[in-house]
Order: C-alpha cells, then structure tokens, then sequence
C-alpha cells in the first residue's frame, strides 16, 4: 500500500512538472503574441500619423485661405486619406 502511495505521488509530481511547464510555455506564448500585437498597432498608428502630417503639409501649400481654415481642412483631408489608404483597399 505504502509503495502505491508512493508511486501515485511521484505520478503526480511529474504530472504537476509537465503542467508548470505548459503553463510557463502558453504564458510565453501569449506575452509574444500581446507584444506583437502593440508593436504592430503602435506601427500603424505612427503610419498614419505620418499620413495625416504629409496630406497637411501637401494641403496647406496649394491653398490661399486663412491659415486656421487650412489647418483644419488638411487635417480633415489627412484623416480620410489616411483612413482610406490604410484600411479600405
């Protein structure tokens, strides 16, 4: 009887080894997977904040309107250009 105990408790030591393991592999997994995941978002964010500055720039220097009507409007055409270029093709 002894010797059953003792080998179910060294069953359930490895078992419990093997679990900490897949545990400790999963948890890896998944801090790659939310790391990528930040770092492909914060990416495209700087993208299309870098699509909102140059549709700016390209639109303040053809207009002749007073300069906080063509901060507004350049930002207004950059936002849908960026929209439009990063997510609707």
């Amino acid at each position: 009887m002894i010797r059953h105990l003792k080998l179910l408790l060294i069953s359930v030591r490895k078992l419990a080894a093997v679990a900490v393991a897949v545990v400790s592999e999963a948890a890896v997994v998944v801090s790659a997977v939310v790391v990528g995941t930040v770092v492909v978002s914060g990416a495209v964010a700087t993208a299309i904040a870098a699509d909102i500055v140059v549709a700016g720039v390209a639109h303040a220097s053809t207009s002749t309107r007073p300069i906080m009507v063509v901060v507004a409007g350049g930002v207004m055409d950059a936002v849908t250009a960026a929209i439009n270029m990063r997510f609707m093709h």
